[in-house]
């Protein structure tokens, strides 16, 4: 098949983690429009799914035999993992949620909310009963929720639920890859990749998602081709203030007058139109006067309105 890639559009950089049984994994960058893969580094840890959450790079990692996952940072730069915690329960899938801020992981049954600080993780909402299991997770923009699910027939679904519900998670349709091993949000379409594991499908074939239908459409091959486990978009928020792109040049500063000063040579008023009011402003440090022009109104309803200053201010300009 051709890749179809060169019309793949992102605004993001994709990485990719591998996991191949009895070897930890390595860290990988994907290059959207081409499907080459480049090595960042090795991991340390066996893991499954990775995840970014604002800037930091996380991922859920376990050997076969562990009772339960670790969550785990990664330098997406040298590739490195470092250990945060336990999180208490098996957990295949990982996802952060943009709108209640929130990482979840998925386990066979469950969507497990987890402490990125600690690494612990609790129950949030049971997604699957005893017909299916649950695998991948991925929020989109607006914090709606897609999950797959899989079923003796070796089919993966994709699904919706809601997080503030009990419901039944409502079936979209049959994705047609049964290998998809992660899938995330890059703006509104969602990607995914795949691995062979339980010796379902290929690997490496990257996937588009259709939301609507639930049906996926291959649309490339990494290069080099790999057991895919994990994916994520890395979009860089940036901790800085904006800066107005353009600033206004602060005028010459003002000269203090005092009080008994003042004129109306002072002002920039008409005469004519204009009246002065003078009204008391208690600062920090000392008394001030605050001037306030008043411009008369000059025609309303056909009627001269004679200019008024404000409650608790004196007309000085009579």
């Amino acid at each position: 098949m051709s890749n179809q890639l060169g019309n793949t559009t992102s605004s993001g950089i994709a990485y990719v983690q591998d996991r191949i049984e009895g070897k930890t994994s390595s860290l990988y960058t994907l290059d959207l429009s081409t499907g080459k893969v480049t090595k960042v580094g090795e991991i340390g840890f066996e893991v499954s799914d990775l995840v970014f959450v604002e800037n930091r790079l996380y991922g859920i990692a376990g050997k076969k035999e562990s009772p339960t996952s670790k969550l785990i940072e990664v330098d997406r730069k040298i590739g490195q993992g470092k250990l945060i915690g336990d999180v208490g329960f098996i957990v295949v899938g990982l996802s952060y949620n943009l709108v209640n801020k929130t990482l979840y992981g998925t386990n066979a049954k469950e969507l497990i909310a987890i402490n990125t600080q600690t690494g612990r993780g609790q129950s949030a909402l049971t997604v699957a009963d005893q017909e299916y299991n649950c695998g991948e997770v991925a929020f989109d923009s607006h914090g709606k929720t897609y999950i797959t699910l899989i079923g003796s027939d070796r089919k993966k679904l994709l699904a919706t639920c809601n997080l503030n519900s009990q419901e039944k998670p409502k079936i979209i349709g049959d994705i047609g890859y049964p290998n998809l091993a992660s899938m995330k949000f890059l703006g509104d379409t969602l990607y995914g990749v795949t691995g062979s594991f339980f010796n379902l499908g290929k690997d490496g074939q990257i996937l588009k998602i259709n939301t609507q239908t639930g049906a996926a459409t291959l649309i490339g091959i990494t290069d080099p081709v790999s057991r895919w486990a994990g994916m994520s978009i890395y979009q860089e928020i940036s901790d800085k203030i904006p800066v107005d792109p353009q600033p206004i040049s602060p005028g010459q500063p003002g000269i203090s007058v005092p009080i008994t000063n003042i004129t109306f040579d002072s002002f920039t008023r008409d005469p004519k139109l204009d009246i002065v009011c003078l009204t008391p402003v208690r600062s920090i440090v000392r008394r001030e006067e605050e001037i306030t022009i008043i411009r008369k109104v000059r025609k309303v309803e056909d009627v001269d309105a004679s200019p008024a200053c404000p409650v608790n201010t004196t007309e000085v300009s009579k």
